[in-house]
């Protein structure tokens, strides 16, 4: 970086990092005390500081500018039977996205979970002056975006279902233009008749394959779709249980998320039937791992980093009207899966 050219005003925390060749979670860290960070690597990182005239916007007020919010709300709304969301890499993904974009503009997070359904939120010593605004991960509950409203409370809503209310800024994906191709896919494969174990909240997603076989003059008998109304594993399985004993399997079936359809595929084959010979499995998942099941893959990082950027532009323009930010979906299969 040439040093002469460097304006202090415009110094980010990514410009520390670089100079020092240290990571912005390190600089983070040094610059909140952190007692794990050796003394070389902060010496390291306050040396590139001083040289880059970098001014930090300190999280105690005791350095630095204070006017300007220090704290952004990560409030985990998850469904009844998600007792321990922090256990989800769902959850953590959208988290580490959220926390990239809040280093490069100086935010300390609080993270919280609510109880499902939870209408009022209270953050420990956390004043609304020094917060910049929550997001709220999973499924929050009607009362508490409207309290939050009623209350001046600037937040967005991160979620895979698009359909919480239009009056909150939301980020979500394309699950109509994910599910048409998913099932462009399916067609490709000769697959002709499309059967569905979802869960309640993921249900929606059918809809973009209905649009598409209705394109191919085909449609969805109703014996071939089961809505569970859990997300628990055990709940697909039994439904899987069912379809097996009625001995009359449709050509492929979506599942809700990638680790219910593996168990899925285990149940199957150990009942002789074979997967993809006999039946298609199709799914939805949010880890970019080996596949063993063709499925779209939708980002939880990217969710979380346009959730941080969002409420920045809230922050510079309090006036500007809920925005729907839509992240497409990443198809991941093949014609040898």
């Amino acid at each position: 970086m040439d040093r002469e050219k460097v304006s202090c005003s415009n110094i980010t925390m990514t410009d520390v990092a670089e100079r020092a060749g240290v990571s912005q979670a390190t600089v983070s860290r040094v610059l909140s005390n952190h007692p794990r960070i050796n003394n070389y690597t902060r010496q390291t990182v306050m040396h590139a500081i001083q040289e880059l005239g970098y001014r930090h916007v300190s999280l105690n007020g005791e350095n630095g500018r204070v006017s300007a919010p220090t704290t952004l709300g990560l409030l985990i709304c998850p469904l009844p039977e998600q007792k321990n969301p922090l256990g989800l890499d769902f959850f953590n993904e959208i988290i580490a996205g959220i926390q990239e974009v809040a280093l490069d503009h100086h935010l300390e997070i609080v993270l919280a979970t609510l109880p499902a359904g939870a209408d009022k939120v209270m953050l420990a010593n956390v004043t609304q002056e020094r917060m910049a605004g929550l997001i709220l991960l999973g499924y929050p509950s009607e009362q508490l975006t409207t309290r939050l409203r009623e209350e001046k409370i600037k937040y967005v809503v991160v979620s895979g279902d698009d359909n919480i209310d239009d009056r909150s800024d939301m980020i979500t994906v394309n699950n109509i233009e994910g599910s048409i191709n998913a099932c462009r896919y399916l067609l490709s494969r000769g697959c002709r008749r499309l059967g569905f174990i979802v869960s309640h909240q993921d249900s929606f997603r059918m809809t973009g394959f209905q649009v598409e076989l209705l394109r191919h003059d085909l449609s969805i008998a109703e014996k071939d779709v089961s809505v569970v109304e859990s997300t628990d594993i055990s709940a697909f399985i039994e439904e899987i249980h069912c379809w097996i004993n009625r001995g009359d399997l449709p050509d492929a079936i979506v599942i809700s998320f990638y680790d219910a359809a593996m168990a899925v595929k285990t149940l199957l084959t150990l009942n002789g039937i074979k997967v993809p010979e006999n039946v298609v499995l199709f799914s939805f998942k949010h880890r970019l791992s080996d596949d063993q099941i063709p499925c779209i893959h939708l980002s939880p990082s990217m969710l979380g980093k346009k959730a941080a950027r969002r409420i920045m532009e809230m922050l510079r323009d309090p006036s500007d009207p809920p925005h729907r930010i839509v992240v497409p979906m990443q198809a991941i299969f093949n014609l040898t899966n």
